[in-house]
């Protein structure tokens, strides 16, 4: 999907996309004061969107993340390294 996104400039928005369950961002870099946010998205699993956040922070990013109505773990897991533990 972001195969040839290095650098964004702006905001990341996936929003209220009932039928998506992945989205790979493995090449994209949020510019420092960007807001990532990924809500409603019931198909699309929250780990991955976790690792993602982690991973930008990691690299010096101090930007928004808000994640919310996405697919959550079965109860009694929670995410680690990217999926369900």
């Amino acid at each position: 999907m972001w195969d040839a996104v290095t650098t964004l400039g702006g905001d990341l928005q996936i929003i209220n996309s009932p039928k998506l369950s992945t989205a790979s961002l493995p090449h994209v870099q949020l510019a420092a004061d960007a807001e990532f946010r990924a809500t409603g998205n019931p198909q699309l699993p929250q780990c991955p969107l976790e690792a993602f956040v982690d991973d930008q922070r990691a690299g010096g990013w101090s930007g928004t993340a808000l994640l919310d109505g996405n697919l959550a773990c079965p109860s009694g897991r929670r995410c680690a390294a990217g999926a369900c533990q």
